[in-house]
């Protein structure tokens, strides 16, 4: 060991009139080798540490922007979603049209229009008939096994809505693009010689 090494424990200098051993402080007794060894080790486990807890920060954000990102879809996802509105009218056609005709303008109110319609007629099930068959052979069904082929049961129309602007919302700002058809009441472009929804020529 060469004279005057620093000890990196304490701070002492070796001087040469110290009869310690090479190796070792004469001031704390601590061996240099171990004190440097230590000092090493301290600081790669700090660096580890460090490194661990950069990683993660880094992973907490990936995190984070994810969940971001996750929630936008589900937010534009729920405003298609209010966009469009299926609502089902059951019964007879009659019946059924009249219901939806009645809740169209309250629909409108809301600014929601049909925009699509689609009626299904209604069924009986399977074992609607095996019940009335049934019945027919133990001769009290005859009369229900005919009304089931007369009468129809309740159909369902579907009805979409899609939010749009109101006529009254298109008067107010004042366009003159658009004018109001008398046969139908829907909103159409000013120029249009033919409407589009009920075929009313102007």
């Amino acid at each position: 060991m060469q004279m005057g090494t620093v000890c990196k424990k304490c701070g002492h200098q070796r001087a040469p009139t110290d009869v310690a051993p090479d190796y070792q402080c004469p001031k704390c007794g601590a061996v240099y080798a171990k004190v440097e060894a230590y000092i090493k080790k301290k600081a790669e486990e700090e660096q580890r540490k460090k490194a661990e807890q950069d990683k993660a920060e880094r992973d907490a954000l990936a995190r984070a922007k994810e969940e971001e990102q996750k929630q936008l879809k589900r937010e534009q996802a729920k405003k298609a979603r209010d966009r469009i509105v299926t609502r089902t009218y059951r019964g007879s056609q009659k019946s059924a049209t009249a219901a939806f005709q009645a809740d169209a303008l309250k629909m409108a109110e809301a600014g929601y229009f049909p925009t699509s319609q689609m009626w299904a007629p209604g069924s009986y099930g399977c074992g609607a008939f095996v019940l009335a068959i049934f019945l027919f052979v133990a001769l009290i069904g005859i009369l229900a096994f005919i009304y089931m082929l007369i009468v129809k049961p309740r159909g369902t129309l579907s009805v979409t809505y899609e939010l749009r602007e109101r006529p009254e919302d298109l008067l107010t700002r004042g366009s003159g693009d658009f004018k109001i058809c008398p046969r139908c009441a829907e909103t159409i472009k000013a120029a249009a010689l033919l409407c589009r929804y009920c075929g009313n020529e102007f």
